[in-house]
């Protein structure tokens, strides 16, 4: 008896070690006070890698469970409206569509080699709808299908079948509710620290709150001698969403105008390739335009965009990075630009914190400062009263989930007078136009290694205006 006891100990993994004959029984603990219920994450075996070597294995990320808040007049399931893809041979991005928010959990399982995975996401609480097709056969790039079905009368599982995956992270979007997976199939450089940087070139982080803490000289790019080809430029909103409004005046017209502007200016005085996501005027998701930018390997991500306040006199230029705050104006512009409210921002704040581990925080905040500073020291140049309101950090769900240095850039508030009269000026935009991308040329130059000062553009007496 003893024996099948030590037998029956070594084959299962979770039990104790086995007591030997004769001795008095273990002591029970004290009862632990109840922790509410939560489904347990399942362990997943690891992919045996093809041809040869002893225990060769590839580890897979751990499975990850997501408790979405709720709204207390939510009644029933949450109904799976929608599956909507974006593919390349290199960047795969699937959004789940739901009409209210529901928890969600998602598990990696291998296939039949180390390439072939299976990512299944079971959300709790939904159901399907006839709209949405049991399989979507894509077989393109990363992904060859998308299976969606009702698994149980309270869970909807969604199967993606993968050709190849390197790595992935899934995270969720509000207003409304919708479950973003990103794959790729590019590796992550990792610097070799040189004699001048230290042991983490990836710090210091910048904390949450203002963004007061400037980057290191040695950038990750400059030490792994990265080039600045591809540059993606969004000009926010569009179509039904027209922004900001003051009178006949629109954020997205004004936008997709700079937008022109700026793609004209970087081509001709940098030389880079540049990328609209809309160029016309169209509604684009929020979640679409990261996946564009993902999509066309770009190496610089910017999105344009009006502020507004409700008071008057609040004016000035401002860019964004991507990251946690505590600044309440930055959370205040931050959720109208994700067409939510801060309070349902501050329910995402864990999902949040597990994406900033992949995003690339510092560089963007590098980004940020160049551009800040040649948009408003080329504006000074020729206008008066340009506030310049620093550089900032707020969670932008246009940003989540890119795959290059991406800020946000507010030029100026449409409810002040003073600068809704230069937003609709031709002659402003084009200034400024031409400061975002001095901005981007002297990032160009410090990740190229040579001196971040570019030359002056204005030599004669500049001709103040209001």
């Amino acid at each position: 008896r003893e024996r099948l006891k030590t037998i029956r100990a070594r084959l299962d993994p979770t039990a104790g070690p086995s007591r030997p004959a004769g001795s008095p029984p273990p002591t029970k603990a004290p009862p632990q006070p109840a922790t509410p219920a939560r489904p347990p994450a399942k362990t997943v075996p690891e992919a045996p890698v093809q041809g040869g070597g002893p225990a060769a294995a590839v580890k897979l990320p751990h499975n990850r469970y997501y408790s979405a808040p709720r709204a207390k007049t939510a009644s029933g399931p949450a109904l799976v409206s929608r599956v909507r893809h974006w593919t390349t041979r290199h960047y795969t991005r699937v959004v789940i569509h739901l009409d209210r928010p529901a928890d969600f959990e998602h598990h990696l399982l291998p296939g039949r080699s180390a390439k072939f995975h299976r990512l299944y996401i079971d959300v709790h609480g939904a159901r399907t709808t006839p709209r949405v097709a049991p399989r979507v056969k894509i077989d393109h790039g990363l992904l060859r299908q998308v299976r969606v079905a009702q698994f149980d009368r309270r869970t909807v599982r969604v199967v993606l079948d993968l050709k190849r995956l390197r790595r992935f992270q899934v995270f969720a979007l509000e207003g409304p509710f919708r479950i973003v997976v990103d794959f790729s199939s590019r590796q992550a450089k990792r610097p070799v620290p040189g004699p001048d940087v230290g042991p983490d070139p990836a710090r210091p982080r910048v904390p949450p709150g203002r963004a007061r803490v400037k980057p290191r000289q040695w950038s990750l790019a400059r030490q792994l001698g990265l080039k600045i080809r591809r540059v993606v430029i969004d000009a926010g909103h569009g179509g039904k969403d027209p922004g900001a409004i003051h009178g006949r005046v629109r954020e997205k017209r004004i936008v997709l105008h700079l937008a022109r502007l700026l793609k004209r200016q970087i081509e001709r005085r940098l030389g880079l390739q540049v990328v609209l996501t809309r160029r016309r005027d169209r509604y684009l998701a929020l979640e679409a335009r990261t996946a564009k930018a993902n999509a066309w390997a770009g190496d610089i991500f910017i999105s344009l965009h009006v502020n507004s306040h409700p008071s008057r006199s609040i004016r000035g230029i401002e860019t964004y990075f991507l990251n946690l705050t505590t600044d309440q104006e930055a959370m205040r512009v931050a959720a109208r630009e994700n067409a939510t409210s801060t309070r349902k921002m501050s329910d995402l704040r864990m999902i949040l914190q597990d994406l900033m581990l992949n995003s690339k925080i510092n560089e963007s905040n590098r980004l940020a400062r160049f551009i800040q500073k040649g948009m408003v020291g080329h504006l000074r140049r020729r206008y008066r009263q340009v506030r310049n309101l620093g550089v900032k950090q707020a969670p932008f769900f246009v940003l989540m989930g890119a795959e290059m240095p991406a800020v946000l850039v507010e030029i100026g508030f449409i409810s002040s007078p003073v600068e809704r009269r230069r937003l609709i000026n031709s002659a402003y935009l084009g200034r400024l136009a031409l400061g975002v991308a001095l901005g981007i040329g002297a990032y160009v130059r410090h990740i190229n290694g040579q001196s971040p000062a570019g030359r002056r553009v204005d030599r004669h007496r500049p001709r103040w205006r209001r």
